[in-house]
């Protein structure tokens, strides 16, 4: 793919995810120094505010990398060496850069880690610090509880495991003891960046029903629970909470029923544009 069309790809999935609902978004970026160099200028040129997580083996390309990149976005564990990823969490980490990384997405995946290393991807990605930890569909109670006991922000993916039927993640868990999370639309190749039926089919799979768990939910696609608020203020200074989703909602709706219908209701077609405050008259 030549460098124009890689842009244009960008610009659209950008584009599409700012259009379904989307006003931050976090581009696990591939393709080294290039790939977010584009991401970046595609994110300045239309105004959207994207948080660029780029991928490289090489120590030596973080210097470049942050250039253009918030952070850095580590695939499965086991597709790269134990030695790299600490090399690369370590220099990140220097150069005030965040720090991703996808763990225990299939039964699999997590059983060749914990068989080649002697510990789970879980307790590795805690050990050395890391922010974000992408999927954990498999995670044991152990690892759960670590995780919750952690300042690293979970990340859930339950369309995406649905499609790929690597099971349901762990989200009950985090609703109960209003541990913070957030939800991913994951790979835009099997899944569109629409956050709103990532909410309604997490929703409609989670083992209970209760009205307050979907208060959580509303959370996860909001990042409005006030832990994951002052974990985000601590490495996203620059992230702006004061941008605003319109959505066009029934009439009729009771104000007590806003959540439920967001969650369960939601789509595109509602969503009507976006203000920053500062918009607002004084």
């Amino acid at each position: 793919m030549s460098e124009t069309e890689l842009k244009e790809t960008v610009k659209a999935f950008m584009k599409k995810s700012e259009a379904e609902g989307s006003l931050v978004i976090f581009d696990f970026r591939e393709g080294g120094i290039k790939g977010s160099r584009i991401a970046r200028e595609v994110a300045e040129e239309k105004n959207i505010q994207a948080f660029i997580l780029g991928r490289t083996q090489k120590v030596r390309e973080l210097w470049e990398l942050r250039k253009w990149a918030d952070g850095i976005g580590i695939p499965d564990a086991t597709r790269w060496p134990r030695k790299t990823i600490e090399e690369l969490v370590e220099q990140a980490k220097s150069l005030d850069m965040f720090t991703a990384i996808h763990v225990s997405e299939t039964k699999e995946s997590r059983n060749r880690f914990l068989e080649r290393e002697g510990e789970s991807d879980i307790e590795f990605a805690l050990d050395l610090d890391i922010d974000m930890l992408v999927h954990l569909t498999h995670a044991t109670q152990r690892d759960l509880e670590s995780v919750i006991r952690s300042e690293a922000i979970p990340v859930f993916c339950p369309r995406s495991n649905g499609f790929l039927s690597n099971g349901i993640p762990p989200v009950l868990e985090f609703i109960r003891k209003d541990s913070p999370f957030l939800l991913g639309t994951d790979n835009a190749f099997i899944s569109s960046p629409n956050i709103f039926r990532e909410a309604d089919y997490l929703a409609r799979i989670v083992e209970e029903k209760k009205a307050e768990y979907l208060k959580r939910i509303f959370q996860a696609i909001t990042g409005t629970h006030p832990k994951l608020i002052e974990r985000f203020a601590k490495r996203f200074p620059i992230l702006k909470h004061d941008r605003y989703l319109v959505l066009a909602y029934p009439a009729d709706l009771d104000k007590e029923d806003l959540i439920s219908w967001v969650i369960l209701h939601a789509h595109p077609g509602v969503v009507k544009g976006s203000f920053w405050k500062t918009d607002l008259p004084l």
